[in-house]
């Protein structure tokens, strides 16, 4: 457990400070809230605190916080909306209302697995990272979501971007940072889609040190009817205002790695990784893009000609990436990926 000294955590009149804040926004989650906040009740320290956001739920949700809240009112807060504002308002406010010096979000359906909390404490206490990651469990198995060095600090932060972004796995609650790291560096875009894709990438660029956790923090829930799973999954027919966020989702981020790039003592070797792997990302998301749209066919576009489509989805796509797509499937080549060099060559022969 964290036990933070009475010294370093008193402010103004004496009260103490937390060190974590657990977050967790919720939204018609009566089935799944009490076991997601039993879970971090029953390993949360005395220097933390559980803000729980309500985003106008239509259950019992907002009942099942609030008694939450009435048992430990030292610990739990329920805040929210009385209208439905959508995930990112929801954690925009609950950056703004915590206090705690480490900032972890936990969706309101997914559950900390034990020994999670002491496992973050010692990471703390020994290292003191802008951010650390971990692993999660999905089902009965264990997904790794970091492609770098495991256990140890990383004070590069391409290093680290380039691990982060090898994994595909964008996801906040995958991430516990300082609170500073959150609100200096990242803004939920409200009212979007991948949200996490658009914000994670720049919170791992932002962080002076980053440690990756080997063992899993979490048990992910799949949910029926997700945003993703809706988006993604639907026979027959492709979202095209869904995927054009996605395909926005990194807008400008390229100029924020060559901004960071140009600090004093960046290995560029690891900026040239971590370039790769962002190229990589979005190159990837556009083939799963033009395959999807390939699928649903004139008829699931509503109507639309696909090929306009196809060629709209490289413009953007290719305009945020690091590497242009032409330069990608020779990139390919260079590391013995020819997978991916038939997928992108492919993708990119559909958009001319």
């Amino acid at each position: 457990m964290i036990h933070a000294s009475e010294e370093a955590w008193v402010q103004g009149g004496g009260v103490p400070l937390p060190r974590i804040s657990f977050l967790v926004p919720m939204h018609d989650a009566e089935l799944y809230l009490g076991e997601c906040i039993d879970s971090i009740l029953e390993q949360s320290p005395r220097d933390a605190e559980i803000i729980l956001y309500d985003d106008a739920s239509t259950d019992r949700t907002r009942d099942i916080a609030e008694g939450y809240a009435k048992q430990n009112p030292r610990l739990v807060r329920v805040i929210g909306s009385d209208a439905n504002r959508g995930v990112s308002v929801a954690r925009n406010a609950l950056i703004a209302d915590a206090r705690g010096e480490y900032l972890w979000f936990v969706d309101s359906d997914d559950t900390l697995l034990p020994g999670a909390v002491q496992a973050v404490g010692t990471a703390i206490a020994e290292f003191s990272p802008d951010v650390i990651s971990a692993d999660y469990r999905k089902h009965w198995r264990r997904v790794r979501a970091f492609k770098g060095r495991r256990g140890r600090l990383i004070t590069d932060r391409f290093e680290a971007l380039a691990a982060v972004m090898a994994s595909r796995k964008l996801y906040c609650w995958l991430k516990v940072a300082r609170r500073e790291a959150w609100t200096g560096h990242v803004h939920f875009p409200e009212g979007k889609k991948f949200e996490d894709a658009a914000q994670i990438p720049r919170l791992v660029l932002g962080a002076r040190t980053f440690i990756h956790l080997d063992r899993p923090l979490l048990q992910y829930r799949i949910r029926p009817g997700s945003i993703l799973s809706s988006i993604t999954r639907t026979p027959g027919r492709f979202d095209a205002a869904a995927h054009f966020e996605l395909a926005h989702a990194l807008d400008g981020f390229r100029d924020q790695i060559d901004v960071a790039a140009s600090l004093p003592g960046t290995n560029l070797d690891n900026v040239d990784d971590a370039r790769f792997a962002v190229s990589h990302f979005i190159a990837m998301e556009y083939v799963k893009i033009c395959a999807r749209i390939r699928r649903a066919g004139n008829s699931g576009c509503k109507g639309q000609d696909t090929g306009p489509l196809l060629v709209k989805f490289r413009a953007i796509m290719d305009d945020a990436s690091p590497i242009a797509f032409a330069q990608m499937p020779g990139r390919y080549l260079k590391r013995g990926n020819i997978l991916r060099y038939v997928q992108l060559k492919r993708a990119l022969a559909d958009a001319r």
